[in-house]
């Protein structure tokens, strides 16, 4: 099959430092192509529970429309008819943006042919159970607002579902759903109040002796400046490109699953599960790449602050000194050298 190179990596490497990030995408193709490899022979041999893991996270890192198809035929064949059916969805989204007519049909047979099979859950909120903050899951996974009372495709078999809320006892109930079909509804009652607890008793304070004052931190010679400042820069900046790196890789897939989830939910409303799905990991994505992109943008300002002010034993300058405060604990200061 060959390495799946993506254009989203040549992306990626504008943003960033050419160097680490090439180095970490073709990294992040060969372990994708590596666990590819071997879900499909697991495949091969019939073994569909080992296989749809390895092809899941192939997928994850390095996302591809043969990994998603073939995805979508493991868990078909492991009777997990709703995971199945989204992941059809998405590998013929796939497809149709990347002009592959075969593999639109092989995606919209299998559709046609699960849609009647797709087992339904519902997890209904009544008026009387709505309130500020509730919050609603499917096996530890937050359901968005929008699924709420809402006929769900969900895979047969165990499921968990919660409902907690802030001041609220956290409520839970099992549910078995049936196969070919089944539907099932589960009805949220309101959440009961947490009792407040008793105040506890007060406790008498203990004198205590007076300890001896904290030392002075030492005074930093020219000598450990000169040591540690380009020391100290190298690692900061080193810090700042890594995390502009991976801010980049995730800002990238940010813009893709957030253009996969607009062509499944083109107007300003969905349902579509595999669009809400897809919009939900593009905003934790962008979110990603937002807070390490800013990390990486102050961090890389720091460490070229403090290589600038390194020089040479006795030059003058400020170096920065991590010393012990005479509360007690540790503090970051300023000396000046003359």
């Amino acid at each position: 099959m060959g390495l799946r190179i993506r254009s989203a990596w040549c992306l990626a490497a504008a943003l960033v430092v050419a160097g680490p990030a090439g180095a970490q995408g073709l990294g992040q193709e060969a372990l994708s192509e590596s666990l590819f490899q071997d879900g499909r022979k697991l495949m091969e041999r019939g073994n569909f529970a080992e296989a749809c893991p390895k092809l899941a996270e192939s997928h994850e890192i390095d996302p591809a429309g043969g990994t998603v198809l073939l995805l979508a035929l493991c868990y078909e064949q492991l009777g997990k008819t709703a995971s199945a059916w989204v992941k059809f969805n998405e590998a013929l989204a796939s497809a149709r943006r990347d002009g592959r007519s075969d593999r639109v049909e092989r995606a919209m047979s299998h559709i046609a042919q699960l849609e009647p099979k797709l087992s339904r859950l519902t997890v209904s909120v009544p008026a009387a159970a709505s309130q500020e903050g509730l919050e609603l899951l499917l096996d530890g996974v937050v359901l968005p607002r929008v699924a709420w009372s809402r006929e769900l495709p969900t895979d047969p078999g165990p499921h968990k579902v919660e409902a907690r809320a802030p001041g609220r006892r956290t409520w839970s109930r099992d549910v078995a759903l049936g196969a070919s079909g089944a539907r099932q509804v589960v009805e949220v009652p309101p959440l009961e109040a947490l009792v407040a607890e008793k105040p506890a008793a007060p406790v008498t304070p203990v004198a205590v002796p007076p300890s001896a004052p904290p030392a002075a931190p030492r005074e930093p010679t020219a000598a450990d400046e000169g040591r540690s400042g380009p020391t100290v820069a190298y690692l900061v900046g080193g810090l700042g490109v890594l995390a502009l790196s991976v801010g980049g890789y995730y800002g990238v897939r940010a813009l893709g699953r957030n253009a996969d989830a607009r062509e499944s939910c083109p107007g300003n409303e969905c349902t579509d599960p595999v669009g809400v799905g897809l919009n939900e990991d593009a905003r934790k994505d962008a979110m990603r790449a937002n807070v390490l992109m800013g990390a990486g943008l102050v961090l890389t300002g720091v460490g070229a602050y403090l290589w600038l002010s390194s020089t040479d034993e006795g030059s003058e300058g400020t170096a920065l000194v991590v010393g012990t405060q005479p509360s007690g604990g540790v503090g970051l200061g300023s000396v000046t050298r003359w």
